[in-house]
Protein backbone atom coordinates (compact mmCIF):
# COMPACT_ATOMS: atom_id res chain seq x y z
CA UNK A 1 0.00 0.00 0.00
CA UNK A 2 1.50 3.34 -0.81
CA UNK A 3 2.12 5.64 1.68
CA UNK A 4 0.28 8.92 1.55
CA UNK A 5 1.79 12.01 3.85
CA UNK A 6 -1.41 13.16 5.55
CA UNK A 7 0.47 16.41 7.11
CA UNK A 8 -0.41 19.05 4.49
CA UNK A 9 -3.88 18.09 4.28
CA UNK A 10 -6.22 19.94 5.51
CA UNK A 11 -9.01 18.95 7.96
CA UNK A 12 -12.15 18.78 5.38
CA UNK A 13 -9.14 16.86 3.36
CA UNK A 14 -8.40 14.44 5.76
CA UNK A 15 -12.31 13.88 6.61
CA UNK A 16 -12.91 13.26 2.51
CA UNK A 17 -9.60 10.54 2.83
CA UNK A 18 -11.12 8.81 6.05
CA UNK A 19 -14.82 8.52 4.09
CA UNK A 20 -13.45 7.47 1.38
CA UNK A 21 -10.88 4.55 3.01
CA UNK A 22 -14.01 3.44 4.89
CA UNK A 23 -16.25 3.08 1.82
CA UNK A 24 -13.83 1.27 0.32
CA UNK A 25 -14.00 -0.94 3.21
CA UNK A 26 -17.38 -1.47 3.14
CA UNK A 27 -17.20 -1.59 -0.99
CA UNK A 28 -14.68 -4.75 -0.08
CA UNK A 29 -16.76 -6.04 2.31
CA UNK A 30 -20.10 -6.32 0.62
CA UNK A 31 -18.17 -8.13 -2.25
CA UNK A 32 -16.89 -10.76 -0.20
CA UNK A 33 -20.38 -11.30 1.40
CA UNK A 34 -21.69 -11.52 -1.87
CA UNK A 35 -19.47 -14.27 -3.21
CA UNK A 36 -19.88 -16.30 0.27
CA UNK A 37 -23.11 -15.95 -0.11
CA UNK A 38 -23.18 -17.27 -4.69
CA UNK A 39 -21.01 -20.24 -3.36
CA UNK A 40 -23.76 -21.06 -0.32
CA UNK A 41 -26.46 -20.98 -2.58
CA UNK A 42 -24.47 -22.90 -5.20
CA UNK A 43 -23.79 -25.12 -2.79
CA UNK A 44 -27.22 -25.68 -0.69
CA UNK A 45 -29.27 -25.62 -4.41
CA UNK A 46 -27.12 -28.83 -5.41
CA UNK A 47 -27.58 -30.58 -2.70
CA UNK A 48 -31.44 -29.92 -2.21
CA UNK A 49 -31.56 -31.02 -5.95
CA UNK A 50 -29.96 -34.21 -5.50
CA UNK A 51 -31.52 -34.56 -2.04
CA UNK A 52 -34.87 -34.77 -3.70
CA UNK A 53 -33.68 -36.95 -6.47
CA UNK A 54 -32.60 -39.47 -3.14
CA UNK A 55 -36.26 -38.96 -1.72
CA UNK A 56 -38.00 -39.77 -4.71
CA UNK A 57 -35.85 -42.86 -5.29
CA UNK A 58 -36.33 -43.87 -1.83
CA UNK A 59 -40.09 -43.51 -1.69
CA UNK A 60 -40.24 -45.41 -5.52
CA UNK A 61 -37.96 -47.88 -3.82
CA UNK A 62 -40.63 -47.94 -0.71
CA UNK A 63 -43.50 -48.56 -2.47
CA UNK A 64 -41.62 -51.40 -4.94
CA UNK A 65 -40.06 -53.79 -2.03
CA UNK A 66 -43.88 -53.16 -0.22
CA UNK A 67 -45.80 -54.29 -3.52
CA UNK A 68 -43.18 -57.06 -4.40
CA UNK A 69 -42.75 -58.24 -1.01
CA UNK A 70 -46.55 -58.25 -0.52
CA UNK A 71 -47.37 -60.09 -3.37
CA UNK A 72 -44.74 -62.54 -2.59
CA UNK A 73 -46.48 -62.89 0.79
CA UNK A 74 -48.88 -65.39 -1.11
CA UNK A 75 -46.53 -67.27 -3.17
CA UNK A 76 -44.91 -68.14 0.22
CA UNK A 77 -47.93 -69.10 1.68
CA UNK A 78 -48.90 -71.30 -1.31
CA UNK A 79 -45.46 -73.12 -1.60
CA UNK A 80 -46.16 -73.81 2.80
CA UNK A 81 -43.46 -71.24 3.94
CA UNK A 82 -45.42 -69.86 5.95
CA UNK A 83 -46.94 -71.20 9.35
CA UNK A 84 -50.03 -69.02 8.98
CA UNK A 85 -51.52 -67.44 6.31
CA UNK A 86 -51.51 -63.76 7.87
CA UNK A 87 -48.56 -64.28 9.15
CA UNK A 88 -46.53 -60.64 9.21
CA UNK A 89 -43.26 -60.84 10.50
CA UNK A 90 -41.12 -63.49 7.97
CA UNK A 91 -37.69 -63.30 5.89
CA UNK A 92 -37.12 -63.89 2.08
CA UNK A 93 -33.78 -65.35 1.83
CA UNK A 94 -31.13 -66.98 -1.31
CA UNK A 95 -27.47 -68.26 -0.45
CA UNK A 96 -26.42 -64.35 -0.08
CA UNK A 97 -28.99 -61.70 0.22
CA UNK A 98 -31.85 -61.96 2.78
CA UNK A 99 -35.22 -59.46 3.60
CA UNK A 100 -36.55 -59.49 6.85
CA UNK A 101 -40.14 -57.45 6.46
CA UNK A 102 -41.66 -57.23 9.95
CA UNK A 103 -44.57 -55.67 11.35
CA UNK A 104 -45.19 -53.08 14.45
CA UNK A 105 -48.36 -51.86 15.62
CA UNK A 106 -48.96 -49.45 18.49
CA UNK A 107 -51.70 -48.93 20.30
CA UNK A 108 -53.16 -45.15 21.50
CA UNK A 109 -55.73 -43.27 22.05
CA UNK A 110 -58.10 -42.28 19.63
CA UNK A 111 -60.71 -39.15 20.25
CA UNK A 112 -63.16 -40.95 22.49
CA UNK A 113 -60.36 -40.32 24.92
CA UNK A 114 -60.58 -36.77 24.89
CA UNK A 115 -64.37 -37.18 26.06
CA UNK A 116 -63.49 -39.43 28.96
CA UNK A 117 -60.89 -36.96 30.13
CA UNK A 118 -63.28 -34.06 30.21
CA UNK A 119 -66.09 -36.45 31.46
CA UNK A 120 -63.39 -37.29 34.75
CA UNK A 121 -62.74 -33.57 35.33
CA UNK A 122 -66.19 -33.31 35.75
CA UNK A 123 -66.55 -36.03 37.45
CA UNK A 124 -63.55 -35.19 39.77
CA UNK A 125 -64.99 -31.99 40.33
CA UNK A 126 -68.25 -33.26 42.11
CA UNK A 127 -66.01 -35.79 43.78
CA UNK A 128 -63.86 -33.04 45.20
CA UNK A 129 -66.67 -31.26 47.06
CA UNK A 130 -67.93 -33.72 49.25
CA UNK A 131 -64.27 -35.26 49.68
CA UNK A 132 -62.72 -35.59 52.72
CA UNK A 133 -59.85 -32.65 52.08
CA UNK A 134 -61.65 -30.69 49.33
CA UNK A 135 -58.95 -29.86 46.58
CA UNK A 136 -56.33 -31.63 48.40
CA UNK A 137 -57.51 -34.39 48.92
CA UNK A 138 -54.60 -37.19 47.46
CA UNK A 139 -56.66 -39.08 45.36
CA UNK A 140 -58.56 -35.65 43.90
CA UNK A 141 -54.80 -34.66 43.22
CA UNK A 142 -53.23 -37.99 41.99
CA UNK A 143 -56.17 -38.03 39.42
CA UNK A 144 -55.93 -34.58 37.74
CA UNK A 145 -52.01 -34.84 37.64
CA UNK A 146 -52.61 -38.32 35.87
CA UNK A 147 -54.78 -36.46 33.36
CA UNK A 148 -51.82 -34.17 32.16
CA UNK A 149 -50.96 -34.45 28.20
CA UNK A 150 -47.02 -34.96 27.06
CA UNK A 151 -45.67 -32.12 24.70
CA UNK A 152 -47.47 -33.57 21.71
CA UNK A 153 -50.44 -33.27 23.37
CA UNK A 154 -51.07 -36.93 24.10
CA UNK A 155 -52.56 -38.87 26.73
CA UNK A 156 -49.75 -40.92 28.90
CA UNK A 157 -51.12 -44.51 28.42
CA UNK A 158 -49.08 -45.49 31.65
CA UNK A 159 -50.68 -42.52 33.54
CA UNK A 160 -54.62 -43.82 32.06
CA UNK A 161 -53.26 -47.51 33.51
CA UNK A 162 -52.94 -45.68 37.37
CA UNK A 163 -56.11 -44.58 36.62
CA UNK A 164 -57.82 -47.71 35.75
CA UNK A 165 -56.06 -49.00 39.23
CA UNK A 166 -58.19 -46.66 41.21
CA UNK A 167 -61.27 -47.60 39.98
CA UNK A 168 -62.01 -49.72 43.49
CA UNK A 169 -61.46 -46.77 45.46
CA UNK A 170 -63.30 -44.68 43.84
CA UNK A 171 -66.14 -47.50 43.81
CA UNK A 172 -68.64 -45.42 41.81
CA UNK A 173 -70.50 -46.26 38.31
CA UNK A 174 -70.17 -43.26 36.66
CA UNK A 175 -66.00 -43.31 37.24
CA UNK A 176 -66.08 -46.89 35.90
CA UNK A 177 -68.09 -45.90 32.60
CA UNK A 178 -65.40 -43.25 32.49
CA UNK A 179 -62.90 -46.22 32.75
CA UNK A 180 -64.53 -48.51 30.65
CA UNK A 181 -64.46 -45.32 27.69
CA UNK A 182 -61.01 -45.09 28.35
CA UNK A 183 -60.15 -48.63 27.07
CA UNK A 184 -62.74 -48.68 24.32
CA UNK A 185 -60.75 -45.68 22.79
CA UNK A 186 -57.32 -47.49 23.50
CA UNK A 187 -56.73 -48.89 19.92
CA UNK A 188 -54.65 -49.33 17.29
CA UNK A 189 -53.70 -45.58 16.06
CA UNK A 190 -50.64 -46.55 13.70
CA UNK A 191 -48.93 -50.04 12.08
CA UNK A 192 -46.10 -50.30 9.67
CA UNK A 193 -44.06 -52.34 8.09
CA UNK A 194 -40.24 -52.50 8.68
CA UNK A 195 -37.69 -54.33 6.12
CA UNK A 196 -34.09 -54.98 6.96
CA UNK A 197 -31.28 -56.18 4.19
CA UNK A 198 -28.61 -58.68 4.39
CA UNK A 199 -25.55 -60.11 2.83
CA UNK A 200 -23.30 -63.01 3.25
CA UNK A 201 -19.96 -61.72 4.03
CA UNK A 202 -16.73 -63.27 3.36
CA UNK A 203 -16.92 -65.58 6.26
CA UNK A 204 -20.27 -66.60 5.56
CA UNK A 205 -22.19 -64.38 8.35
CA UNK A 206 -25.16 -62.58 7.23
CA UNK A 207 -23.88 -58.57 7.54
CA UNK A 208 -26.75 -55.58 7.83
CA UNK A 209 -26.74 -53.50 4.85
CA UNK A 210 -27.44 -49.85 5.85
CA UNK A 211 -29.37 -47.53 3.30
CA UNK A 212 -28.88 -44.84 5.55
CA UNK A 213 -25.51 -42.84 3.95
CA UNK A 214 -25.25 -41.54 7.95
CA UNK A 215 -24.88 -45.34 8.61
CA UNK A 216 -22.64 -46.09 5.51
Amino acid sequence: MENIDLSGLSPQELQELATQAKKQRADKLLKEKEAYEGIKNELLTSMKARLDDLVAANEEFKGFIRNETKAFHGVMWDYGKLYKKRQENYSIESNTFKIDVTYSKKKGFDERANVAANRLMVFLSDWMSTAEGGDQNPMYNLSLSLLQKTKKGKLNKNNIKVLYAQEQKFNNKEYSEIMDLFKESNTIVTNQYYYSFFEINEHGRWVKIEPSFNRI
